[in-house]
C-alpha cells in the first residue's frame, strides 16, 4: 500500500519513540487503515488492547488486526474486569435506578404520573453524573436540568445523594451475588469505582478510536489499562465530528488526552474520500483540519432535488420527519428506498402498541402536554420540551405512513421492513446514523434545521455544526444541497403582512407553496422550525392546534 507522508510520520513516531500519539484525523483521511497498520507494526511480545467504539466495529477489527491483539468494546472490557475480580452472575436492568429510587424515596404524596416522571428524570441525571464523573451536585444538577429540559426541584440534590449512597452500598455486595443487577453505565462505573489501579490488566499499548465520541468515564477508565511508566496510548479522533454530545461525549475529552505529557499530536488532515468542491463546502463549516488530496476530482456541489436520487445514493437530514415525507414520495415513484435506523422503527412500533386506532395518537400528545404542564411548565415551555417534541415527531410520522397503508397491522409490518440497518436501495438517514458511511452522491436536506433551536449551550451548538460537517463529508463525488432558509424568509414576509395577528400553520404552508415550489416536506419542516424559533424568542404563542398568535 502507498502510504502518505502524514501516515509515514505516524508510523515512524510509533516505531521509533515511546510517546503517546494523538492522531487528529478528518473524514476520509484513512484513520482506520493507519491505526490498523500501527497494530501490525507492534513489536512481537507486546501486550496490546484495542478499544472499539461499538460491537460491530469490534467484530470488523478482529478480522483485520493480528490475532495477538485483544479487541473489545468499553462495556465488554468493563464486564471482563469485573468478572475477573469478582464472582457474580450479572442481570441487565436498564431501569435499576428507577426501581431503586421508587423503593427508597418518599414521594407517595405526589400524584402517580408525576412520580413516574420524576423517577425517570432522576435516572437520567444519575446516568449523566456517572458518565461524566460529576461530584459538585449543588452546581451540576441544576445545570443538567437546564440541558435536559427538566424542571429543577430543591429535593433533587438530596435524592441523588441518597441514590448514590444506596448504589455504592449495593455495589459492595457484588461478590458472590447470584443475580447482581446492573445497567449499561454500571459496566464502566463499577470497575472504575470498586477497583484499584493494580486490579486492572495492564497493556504495553492501548489503541483508542473515535475519541471525540467518548465520555469522561470512558476516558478515565482507559488510563487504568496502560502500564505505568512504559505503557502507551495511541488514539484517533476528530473534533469536527463530535456529534454525540447528548450522550456525554465532548470535544474536551479529546483535547484533554492531547495535552497529556509525552504525547505527539499528528495530523491526518488530507481526505482521500471527498472531491475538491465537497472539501470547499465542508470548510465553510470548519475552515481548518481538512484538505483535499492533490489528485482529487473536482466533484459537484449544487442544489438538487431528491427526485433525482438513484439506488446507492444517500438522502440525509437532521430530523426524521422530512425523511418520512421523502420516503413516501419515492414510494409513489416506484423507487426502492429504506430508512436507516432499526431502533427508531422499533420505537414507532412500541408507540403503535399503545393505541387501538390512529386517532389515538392525538390523545397521547395531549396527555403528554398536560403531564408537562402538571409539573409547572408554561404552555410554550411544554410544547418546546424535547420529550414532547420527540413524541410529536413520531406521531406525525405514523400518521403520514398510515395514509399509505391504512390499517394498523399493515402499518406495523411495513415499518419493520422500511426501518433497517442495512444499506439497500436509496438510503434515507439522519445524520447521526450516517456516520461511518459514504456514497458517491449525497442529498443533504433542510440545512436550515442546523443548528437546532434546542441547542442552548455553546457545546451543544458546536455539536450541531459537527453534524453539518459529517453530512457534507459523506459524499465521495457529489453533494446536492437543499436549504430551508428560503422557507423561513417566506414565512417572515407573510407574517409581516398578516393584519389579523393570527398565523395558521396549514394556511401558511399553502401560501409558501404558492410562492415557491419546494421539495415535499421541506415547507412543513421549515415552517415548524420557524414556529419553534419564534416561540423561543417570545414572538409567537400557540393558542390552539396549528394556530399561533403574533406577540
Amino acid at each position: 500500500m502507498n502510504w502518505s507522508d502524514r501516515q509515514l510520520a505516524i508510523f515512524d513516531t510509533y516505531e521509533q519513540t515511546r510517546k503517546n500519539i494523538a492522531i487528529s484525523a478528518t473524514a476520509g483521511a484513512g484513520k482506520s487503515s493507519t491505526i490498523i497498520e500501527c497494530c501490525k507494526r507492534t513489536a512481537p511480545g507486546k501486550k496490546v488492547l484495542f478499544m472499539a467504539f461499538n460491537k460491530s466495529i469490534a467484530e470488523e477489527l478482529r478480522l483485520k488486526v493480528p490475532e495477538r491483539i485483544e479487541v473489545n468494546t468499553f462495556h465488554a472490557k468493563g464486564l471482563k474486569v469485573l468478572f475477573y475480580n469478582f464472582s457474580f452472575k450479572m442481570k441487565l436492568n436498564e431501569n435499576k435506578c428507577f426501581q431503586l429510587a421508587r423503593k427508597m424515596l418518599d414521594i407517595k404524596e405526589v400524584p402517580y404520573k408525576q412520580q413516574m416522571r420524576y423517577l425517570f428524570e432522576l435516572q437520567d441525571i444519575w446516568n449523566t453524573i456517572r458518565m461524566n464523573l460529576l461530584v459538585d451536585y449543588e452546581k451540576d444538577i441544576p445545570y443538567l436540568c437546564i440541558e435536559k429540559d427538566i424542571e429543577f426541584r430543591d429535593r433533587m440534590i438530596q435524592d441523588i445523594q441518597k441514590i448514590e449512597f444506596e448504589w455504592s452500598k449495593s455495589a459492595l455486595k457484588i461478590n458472590g451475588n447470584k443475580e447482581f443487577q446492573m445497567d449499561f453505565t454500571d459496566m464502566l462505573w463499577l470497575p472504575y469505582t470498586l477497583l484499584d489501579n493494580e486490579d486492572f490488566p495492564k497493556y504495553d499499548v492501548v489503541f483508542l478510536d473515535e475519541v471525540q465520541d467518548q465520555n469522561v468515564l470512558q476516558r478515565e477508565l482507559t488510563q487504568q489499562f496502560i502500564k505505568p511508566k512504559f505503557g502507551r496510548l495511541i488514539f484517533v479522533g476528530d473534533e469536527k465530528q463530535c456529534i454525540y454530545q447528548f450522550s456525554g461525549s465532548s470535544v474536551s475529552n479529546f483535547r484533554f488526552l492531547q495535552n497529556m505529557p509525552n504525547t505527539a499530536v499528528l495530523p491526518l488532515d488530507i481526505t482521500y474520500r471527498c472531491a475538491k468542491k465537497i472539501v470547499e463546502e465542508a470548510k465553510k463549516v470548519f475552515s481548518l483540519g481538512i484538505e483535499a488530496a492533490p489528485n482529487a476530482i473536482d466533484g459537484i456541489v449544487r442544489n438538487g432535488e431528491y427526485q433525482e436520487a438513484q439506488v446507492g445514493d444517500f438522502i440525509l437530514c437532521r430530523n426524521n420527519l422530512p425523511l418520512t415525507e421523502v420516503f413516501v414520495e419515492l414510494l409513489k415513484e416506484g423507487k426502492k428506498a429504506t430508512i436507516k435506523g432499526r431502533d427508531f422503527g422499533n420505537a414507532l412500533c412500541a408507540l403503535i402498541d399503545k393505541i387501538d386506532r390512529i386517532d389515538d395518537l392525538e390523545r397521547l400528545k395531549e396527555e403528554k402536554l398536560e403531564s408537562l404542564k402538571e409539573k409547572g411548565l408554561s404552555h410554550s415551555a411544554a410544547i418546546n420540551n424535547s420529550s414532547y417534541l420527540n413524541l410529536v415527531e413520531k406521531c406525525l410520522i405514523l400518521q403520514r405512513l398510515y395514509c399509505v397503508w391504512h390499517n394498523m397491522e399493515s402499518l406495523e409490518n411495513n415499518i419493520k421492513r422500511i426501518y433497517t440497518d442495512e444499506t439497500e436501495g436509496i438510503v434515507l438517514s439522519t445524520i447521526h446514523k450516517s456516520k461511518g458511511l459514504e456514497a458517491d452522491r449525497v442529498f443533504f436536506l433542510n440545512q436550515g434545521l442546523i443548528p437546532s433551536t434546542h441547542a442552548i449551550t455553546e457545546e451543544a451548538i458546536y455539536s450541531e455544526y459537527c453534524l453539518k460537517f459529517v453530512a457534507i463529508t459523506r459524499a465521495l463525488k457529489e453533494d446536492r444541497l437543499d436549504n430551508i432558509y428560503t422557507v423561513v424568509d417566506a414565512a417572515n414576509k407573510l407574517m409581516k403582512n398578516e393584519e389579523s395577528g393570527i398565523i395558521k400553520r396549514n394556511e401558511l404552508v399553502r401560501k409558501i407553496n404558492n410562492m415557491n415550489k419546494f421539495q415535499p416536506g421541506t415547507i412543513r419542516a421549515g415552517v415548524d422550525h420557524w414556529f419553534q424559533s419564534l416561540i423561543k424568542e417570545g414572538k409567537l404563542e400557540r393558542i390552539d392546534k396549528g394556530i399561533y398568535k403574533i406577540l
